[in-house]
């Protein structure tokens, strides 16, 4: 029973980390996709508004790429743009994006099409695709906000879905070069850069290095997290429950292995006996029912590993379990098998329990070896 109660609980711990830590990295990588890890922009500039432009070749005073931290940049421009068809409207962000725009991070999510190869090209959303009926090869009829208003013709290369439909209802792709012209601005002449980094979850601490050694007061520096809290904040949320499960499950394994220990103690009553009359020290007694706990414990590991592993490995593989995007900006339950956090997972899951089972094993010092011989 006790090795059942450890298997189940390691399954569901091993469970809980990898949807967990799959979930965690799939809306970030979705999030840093659309808007890098650093954002730099004019401090004067109002998004959709009025776009105030930095100057390439003045963006940073000093070489940013030789902190080890840093991995690439890229230059974009905006624009607020209103799509209209025969029977609908809808507003969005015309997202212009340059040559040093990494395309690889963001191919994954193009579903129909090509990510734009020609500048009179743009990549939209299947929530707005579906929502004004449009595909692949159609041409969209944008008119851009400005005194006077603008119109182009552009063709659909290609339809992506990322599940954040508060993006996705929003972000067409395009040439940086379109937005330039609208806004009468030089090839030199950009809404913002996207910072990426090694480690994405130390972006605020890397937005404060280039905030302080790189760029001016002019500069407006944010790390993603910053300028979309209200995403990142429900992240953080959610792993709350991630932590109550993982201690539910440590406290029934604990509870299980303790009862079953004190068990076999009472059973065990006139050996301890036996072994105390002998001069047997207290710790070596202590020990032989430790290794027997211990070997419970690895069993109920095997098979706990067994069963967590190969239910992750179905979900991952099949995508069993759905779930509404709308609400978890995911269309599956993610799985991300972890072999050295599962790996940590079994020796905590060991050095906490042994721990834990000093406590009835203190029961040993309480056996008086001569009661315990007169009722054998």
């Amino acid at each position: 029973m006790a090795t059942l109660a450890v298997a189940i609980s390691l399954a569901v711990m091993i469970i809980t980390v990898s949807v967990g830590k799959a979930f965690n990295e799939n809306i970030r990588n979705k999030m840093f996709g659309f808007w890098g890890h650093i954002q730099l922009t004019n401090i004067a500039s109002v998004p959709g508004v009025d776009e105030r432009p930095l100057l390439k070749d003045s963006i940073f005073k000093a070489d940013v790429s030789q902190e080890k931290w840093f991995q690439r940049y890229n230059t974009y421009a905006l624009k607020p743009a209103i799509i209209k068809t025969k029977d609908a409207i809808n507003g969005i962000v015309v997202k212009g994006v340059s040559d040093d725009f990494s395309w690889e991070a963001f191919e994954e999510y193009v579903i129909e099409g090509q990510v734009p190869a020609e500048k009179n090209e743009v990549l939209i959303s299947k929530t707005i695709a579906d929502r004004l009926d449009f595909k692949v090869g159609d041409k969209l009829r944008l008119f851009f906000i400005q005194k006077p208003p603008r119109a182009r013709a552009p063709v659909i290369s290609g339809i992506y879905n990322t599940n954040l439909v508060e993006l996705d209802e929003q972000i067409v792709f395009t040439d940086i070069s379109h937005i330039q012209k609208l806004n009468g601005w030089s090839e030199n002449e950009v809404s913002g850069v996207e910072i990426f980094v090694d480690i994405p979850e130390r972006s605020r601490y890397y937005a404060d290095i280039v905030r302080n050694d790189y760029t001016d007061y002019q500069k407006l520096v944010q790390s993603l997290d910053e300028t979309n809290p209200q995403i990142f904040d429900w992240l953080g949320i959610i792993k709350t429950p991630e932590y109550v499960i993982l201690g539910l499950m440590t406290l029934v394994a604990i509870v299980n292995m303790a009862s079953m220990l004190l068990v076999i103690i009472l059973e065990r009553t006139n050996m301890i006996g036996v072994l105390k009359a002998i001069g047997a020290p207290y710790s070596l007694i202590r020990n032989v029912f430790l290794h027997k706990a211990a070997y419970i414990i690895l069993w109920g590991l095997l098979l706990g590993n067994l069963l967590g592993i190969g239910l992750a490995w179905i979900q991952q593989r099949f995508e069993v379990i759905s779930l509404d995007p709308e609400s978890y900006y995911l269309s599956v339950v993610p799985i991300h098998i972890h072999l050295p956090t599962i790996l940590l997972l079994n020796l905590a899951t060991i050095l906490v329990i042994l721990l834990a089972l000093l406590l009835p094993s203190l029961m040993i010092k309480r056996v008086n070896p001569v009661q315990a011989l007169r009722f054998k």
